[in-house]
């Protein structure tokens, strides 16, 4: 069997993957680009070929007001979606979204995740009400769900007709670490370098390098190593 030299591979990956896109021709064309190629964190390298990145032929994008930076990653089974009066989405450069990720707007509600941020799978980002905003190089570990708005639970109604209510957007501040399965819940501010502990639920600020653990999560120290 002739092995066919790496520069040639990247080549024919380079040409199909420029003509990729979410019609049916273009995810046909990266089918093509993917003949060979590893699954999964190793298609990371395909999105630096070209500069509108890599979208999975099994990604789905249903929502009119999104915009992409340079070399945008989406895996299988990634999920952009709207619903009614959805605000925009944003996603920088070099963001990663991997496996099982759902990004969904409503009623206003709007997400700009900044460059270089690397989300693992199985997250949930949902913006009704309120924003969602994650800084540059933020780290988001499998399982981590972010939610901008809660339920009004008024005793004078059913809980299914409730409406949506928010003390405020989501802010996470560039180069944070979100552990796995951490729940970020509405009116949150998370400071740069910030840590927040796997399984943690986030309902009150955390300070710039801080790292916060629990249910509900409490600050357990800085990353400095000063006082909390």
């Amino acid at each position: 069997m002739v092995k066919v030299p790496w520069r040639i591979q990247n080549i024919w990956r380079r040409v199909w993957l420029s003509m990729g896109g979410s019609s049916g021709w273009g995810r046909l064309s990266t089918r093509l680009a993917l003949i060979g190629f590893p699954p999964y964190h190793q298609r990371t390298e395909l999105s630096l070929l070209v500069e509108q990145g890599f979208v999975s032929p099994r990604a789905e994008v249903f929502h009119r007001n999104w915009e992409q930076g340079k070399h945008l990653f989406l895996d299988d089974r990634v999920l952009i979606y709207q619903f009614d009066g959805s605000g925009r989405i944003q996603l920088g450069e070099k963001v990663r979204l991997f496996r099982d990720t759902i990004l969904q707007t409503g009623q206003g509600g709007s997400i700009v995740i900044g460059d270089q941020c690397w989300i693992q799978p199985r997250c949930l980002f949902s913006a009704f009400v309120g924003p969602i905003h994650i800084g540059n190089r933020v780290q988001v570990a499998a399982g981590c769900s972010f939610f901008s708005y809660n339920h009004s639970m008024e005793a004078d109604r059913p809980i299914n007709d409730q409406p949506l209510v928010s003390r405020g957007g989501i802010q996470i501040g560039e180069e944070c670490w979100i552990g796995a399965g951490a729940i970020i819940l509405d009116g949150v501010s998370i400071g740069a370098g910030a840590v927040i502990g796997a399984g943690a639920v986030v309902c009150r600020d955390v300070p710039a390098g801080g790292i916060a653990v629990g249910n509900p999560a409490r600050l357990k120290r800085l990353r400095s190593g000063g006082p909390a």
